[in-house]
């Protein structure tokens, strides 16, 4: 560890090499072993604290008492266990957007009470300016002091794209001991309240909300196998698979009852898989179901955003899949599933495919004028636009990747030529990986020479 402390949003966490960082569990700060990062179609809960929000699905747990508590066994009025930092080393960064609104809830605090020695702003031994902002950030600090100043009425509220800017604001609050309530709306944006009394159950459940997903998730994996997530360091547990070959009903009796007794897990079926391909990467394997229904651990073929010709494929490859029932038709089917990839690299590379069919649809969370730093693709398609002046947040914004300075053009302005070939394939390339990965198969392999690799140490059912 170098002495600092981040707060990372855990999709950008689970694109990163983890294996020098430490993640803040009951233990202390610990090694992350792993990040996963896979579809389900499951029901998750958003379980709301005066200090903490955290959204997990039906199967994974929360640590309460030191046992592992499932969502559905909650409700409100149970205490859930939360763990605040209450020290941040001198050389950490807060990001701007932090101190901005840390300076905001300054100015906040004072004007609600005058007498408080208006404990951040003017004080020069004050904690969390001398602390934190006298080598970074100041500027912003002092940009939401005036902020509050012209607008006192004003409140904050973030969204869940901002989760990690509120989770950095309230770590800040609880180190220099402010108090603060946590609201959400039915529109799932969560208000922060700062205050001059924390309330007298600040863990205690206030509101459980339970949809059906069909989306992403991700787990951490430590020790442990605890961590703190969400807003307001909720502490989780890590859920973990077990496969079991052909095994007789006596023998999952046997194994979910040895794991009761001796290690207080428990264990029940999931799924039955008619067979399983597993790869040699953690958490990353196929399956068809009894029903002939494909089961991708990490599905992304079918994300609302993906082009329609690589949905297509998807679905080519995993209807190839499903009809699979012994040995010697998955090697047949391994093959096929080869020539549809390379076929469909062809047609990119020919400039055949539909440009329609290319397109990502990607909706504008706020209105273009709105983005000031981070610029993503398809704002900056929309940017190029003969009416982007109307255009406002909801519009679905449809774009495709050009070989141009910018790398995007809004499909009304694109060309056949203009396509970059290469992106494209690489989009392929990570999108198949789940699949191409167990089946031990290489996508430049594929492309060009196919190498034949026996599946023995991969395959069973």
């Amino acid at each position: 560890m170098n002495n600092t402390i981040k707060i990372i949003p855990i999709e950008e966490l689970f694109k990163i090499i983890t294996n020098n960082i430490q993640i803040w569990t009951d233990d202390g700060f610990q090694h992350i072993k792993h990040v996963y990062r896979h579809r389900v179609q499951k029901k998750i809960y958003s379980i709301l604290t005066d200090t903490g929000f955290v959204q997990c699905t039906e199967d994974h747990s929360l640590i309460i008492n030191k046992k592992e508590t499932k969502p559905a066994e909650l409700g409100c009025g149970d205490m859930v266990n939360q763990l605040p930092i209450h020290k941040i080393l001198h050389n950490t960064e807060i990001p701007e957007e932090a101190a901005y609104w840390c300076g905001f809830i300054t100015a906040f605090i004072s004007n609600i009470n005058t007498n408080q020695a208006t404990l951040l702003e003017y004080n020069t031994s004050s904690v969390l300016k001398t602390h934190f902002f006298s080598n970074n950030n100041i500027r912003a600090f002092n940009s939401g002091i005036k902020h509050y100043q012209r607008d006192p009425g004003c409140r904050i509220y973030m969204t869940q794209y901002k989760h990690h800017i509120l989770q950095w604001i309230i770590t800040i609050l609880d180190v220099v001991n402010i108090a603060y309530s946590l609201n959400i709306s039915e529109e799932g944006i969560i208000r922060i309240t700062p205050g001059l009394r924390q309330s007298t159950h600040p863990h205690k459940i206030k509101n459980i909300t339970v949809r059906c997903m069909d989306d992403y998730v991700y787990d951490v994996e430590t020790a442990n196998h605890h961590f703190c997530g969400g807003v307001g360091n909720i502490l989780l547990h890590n859920t973990d698979s077990l496969f079991l070959k052909n095994p007789s009903q006596d023998q999952i009796k046997y194994v979910t009852g040895r794991a009761k007794k001796n290690h207080g897990v428990d264990l029940e079926v999931d799924k039955e898989y008619r067979y399983c391909v597993l790869s040699n990467r953690k958490k990353n394997y196929f399956g068809v179901l009894k029903e002939g229904r494909v089961d991708v651990k990490g599905l992304t073929g079918k994300k609302s955003h993906t082009p329609q010709f690589i949905k297509t494929l998807f679905a080519d490859i995993t209807g190839i899949l499903s009809s699979v029932k012994d040995r010697d038709e998955f090697e047949l089917a391994r093959n096929a599933i080869s020539s549809k990839i390379a076929e469909c690299a062809r047609h990119l590379e020919d400039h055949v495919i539909p440009m329609e069919e290319l397109t990502f649809n990607m909706m504008l969370s706020k209105n273009l004028s709105d983005y000031t730093r981070t610029i993503p693709q398809h704002v900056r398609a929309a940017q190029l636009m003969d009416n982007s002046r109307d255009i406002k947040r909801g519009t679905i914004i449809s774009y495709v990747k050009t070989n141009n300075r910018i790398g995007v053009k809004p499909l009304s302005m694109a060309k056949p030529e203009d396509i970059d070939v290469k992106k494209y394939l690489e989009f392929m390339e990570s999108t198949l990986d789940q699949i191409m990965a167990p089946l031990n198969m290489d996508f430049e392999s594929v492309l060009g020479k196919p190498k034949q690799t026996s599946l023995d140490q991969f395959f069973y059912g």
